[in-house]
């Protein structure tokens, strides 16, 4: 067999969805004899990114390297999002392909400093903010303040009160009162 470069097509199912996948050039073995081609790892990781593209979902690269700068691991990124850790183990591999759902998941987690937050409360994940050089902020939930929710769908009926956490960080010793989770992103770039 000898490798060759032919068009590829195929119909993959996903998440209920199915996408037509074309790759013009895909590199894969071809039998001298009858021509037939086989997919081997380096055309199925080729298909793989093909299909992740189509279908707008993060890469196993991208998974990880996002985890990795929140300086976590597999397992405390797991508590943190509510998932196994063989399961981040699996996207992070690249040998299970995220749902749409928590691909946007994913992105909105990465993004937002108080979805994290929100969901290390949920878990009942102690949070930390990675600042660098191998040093983290402890964050603890100090009291619950309320304050007004101003979103669309409330806007109707006036101000809906609802519960936030507030947080302190812990570093060096010290507690600093944060505020209202808005604020923490602040002071996550201020580090």
């Amino acid at each position: 067999m000898a490798l060759a470069s032919v068009p590829y097509s195929i119909q993959i199912d996903h998440d209920g969805r199915k996408y037509q996948v074309s790759i013009p050039d895909l590199v894969v073995p071809r039998c001298g004899n009858c021509g037939e081609i086989s997919i081997d790892h380096e055309a199925g990781k080729a298909i793989d990114a093909a299909f992740r593209r189509k279908a707008k979902l993060l890469t196993p690269e991208e998974i990880r390297a996002k985890r990795e700068a929140l300086g976590v691991t597999q397992e405390q990124f797991a508590e943190w999002f509510g998932v196994a850790a063989s399961t981040v183990s699996r996207w992070e591999t690249g040998s299970q392909v995220q749902q749409h759902f928590h691909d946007g998941i994913l992105r909105a987690f990465f993004f937002s400093f108080e979805l994290r937050m929100y969901l290390a409360v949920l878990h009942g994940v102690r949070p930390t903010i990675n600042v660098g050089s191998g040093e983290t902020i402890d964050l603890r939930p100090n009291v619950v303040e309320t304050i007004p929710s101003t979103t669309a769908a409330n806007m109707a009926s006036g101000y809906i009160q609802t519960a936030v956490p507030v947080y302190s960080a812990q570093t060096r010793g010290n507690y600093i009162p944060l505020g209202v989770a808005g604020r923490l992103h602040q002071l996550a770039e201020t580090y």
